[in-house]
């Protein structure tokens, strides 16, 4: 697109030379608070990532919750007793 569209309707030209913006002025520099939001809300790494690369280390993560939360569920029985 070469052409200005613009130069061709004289009319529109004159309306669209004649419009003015103001643009407040505002400050670029961020609070402390947002800088703090922005921290909490940025994504971090996976710490477990490395753990789970194999379908063997999946299972095996699969395997252990399974067994923890077994055996807690068998602790709160026994300490009812």
């Amino acid at each position: 697109m070469k052409k200005n569209p613009f130069d061709q309707n004289e009319y529109l030209r004159s309306r669209l030379d004649r419009y003015e913006v103001d643009v407040p002025e505002f400050g670029m520099k961020r609070n402390r608070t947002d800088r703090w939001v922005h921290y909490l809300a940025s994504p971090t790494k996976n710490p477990f990532d490395p753990l789970v690369n194999t379908m063997r280390m999946w299972t095996l993560a699969k395997v252990i919750a399974v067994v923890l939360s077994a055996g807690g569920a068998c602790l709160q029985a026994l300490l009812m007793l």
